[in-house]
């Protein structure tokens, strides 16, 4: 059986530049502006601002790392991916711009030049969960789940998130493992009770398990959380299966 998995872009929020005595350059003045506007959901306006702080200052790292991450949220991973590699240019240790870029690259489908990434990003810092995490996904888009099952189980380790729970219980399902897989969909869904992806993971494992009416209800509590209808369709092909 194969699925679509959910990658969770967890892309770090550069922080704002702090004031001193000497006050704030011009372009740290933009880039603060710009992350206001980014946490409001202003995104065209938050890149207006990240634009301007560029323009001031060329070596603002922290305004390419932004501005990467509005073109994400604006579906653009293509300019993302140029924003983050100027990051890395001018901050060849970061790990988060290597994880954000990893994750860029993923997707758009170029899984192995994320992986190339990802690695990068926990041999700089093997204790940055959400790379292990985002790193797991990559493996689960290659159908390598004896890997993706090694990277979340780091990214448990590190830091226990729903997301990292849920594509778990994924890999293992597609392992063939739908007893071991059930118990992450459930701690993926105390975690994180407005998870839909949760329950149309663990709706999957009750199908492959034949109970399902558990399954029915997990379905209709996924649809009321905004989950894609024809996840009822793949249910379907399951029990045609079994």
């Amino acid at each position: 059986m194969t699925r679509s998995v959910l990658i969770v872009l967890i892309l770090i929020l550069a922080l704002s530049v702090a004031s001193c005595s000497s006050g704030l350059s011009k372009a740290e003045e933009h880039f603060n502006a710009g992350v206001d506007l980014q946490e409001q959901g202003l995104l065209e306006d938050a890149l207006s601002k990240c634009d301007e702080a560029i323009r001031q200052d060329s070596k603002l790292a922290a305004a390419y790392g932004n501005r990467g991450f509005v073109y994400q949220a604006l579906d653009d991973p293509q300019r993302a991916i140029q924003d983050f590699s100027e990051v890395i240019t001018l901050q060849p240790e970061n790990a988060r711009a290597y994880t954000n870029r990893g994750t860029a690259y993923v997707e758009l489908g170029e899984i192995y030049r994320g992986l190339q990434d990802l690695k990068k990003a926990v041999k700089i810092d093997p204790g940055f969960a959400i790379a292990y995490g985002n790193r797991g996904v990559a493996y689960l888009r290659i159908n390598e789940y004896q890997e993706a099952i090694f990277s979340l189980d780091v990214a448990i380790r590190l830091a226990p998130t729903a997301d990292a729970y849920s594509n778990r219980g994924n890999a293992k399902l597609q392992l063939g493992q739908p007893d071991e897989a059930l118990a992450d969909p459930d701690t993926a869904i105390r975690i994180n009770p407005q998870f839909a992806q949760a329950y149309v993971n663990r709706a999957l494992t009750y199908t492959i398990l034949d109970r399902d009416l558990e399954a029915e209800i997990d379905l209709g509590i996924a649809e009321s959380l905004g989950s894609d209808p024809n996840i009822r369709l793949a249910v379907e092909e399951l029990k045609a299966l079994r």
